[in-house]
């Protein structure tokens, strides 16, 4: 009975340690070219999946836009490494339309640094590390 209850303690105590690490991911979004659609943004932990598997994603969202803006906000997600894409969904068909050459025809938006130069973003530059609350900026390309 004692094992049972010291076993029980203990599954509690790393549950709460662990929610009480578990950080918020506020995304403001700028720069959309109208207010049609939404926005939809996906967490990603990995570079296999970014920025293009939205299914494949830790976790993702939508949101309406106004005044060319939109916000999310990620709840209690582990610490670790994650990169964010953000698609403007402008037909609400819920996937990135593109053009015969395999280009975006609605924006399209990372965390950290992207060369369009250089193709699709990578999660190298575009990742961050989460250790506590973390408010990031996306501004769209189209």
């Amino acid at each position: 009975m004692m094992k049972k209850l010291v076993v029980g303690c203990l599954m509690l105590y790393l549950g709460i340690c662990k929610s009480l690490m578990a950080a918020d991911i506020e995304v403001l979004l700028r720069g959309f070219n109208n207010n049609q659609g939404q926005v939809i943004i996906a967490l990603h932990n990995n570079a296999e999946s970014f920025p293009d598997n939205i299914a494949q994603a830790i976790t993702k969202g939508r949101a309406n836009i106004a005044n060319l803006t939109a916000k999310i906000v990620f709840n209690n997600i582990d610490p670790g490494t994650y990169a964010i894409a953000a698609i403007h969904d402008q037909n609400n068909n819920g996937i990135l339309d593109k053009s015969f050459f395999g280009f975006p025809d609605e924006g399209v938006g990372v965390s950290g640094e992207s060369d369009k130069k250089s193709g699709p973003p990578k999660f190298i530059n575009s990742n961050f590390t989460l250790n506590t609350d973390k408010k990031i900026t996306i501004v769209l390309d189209y």
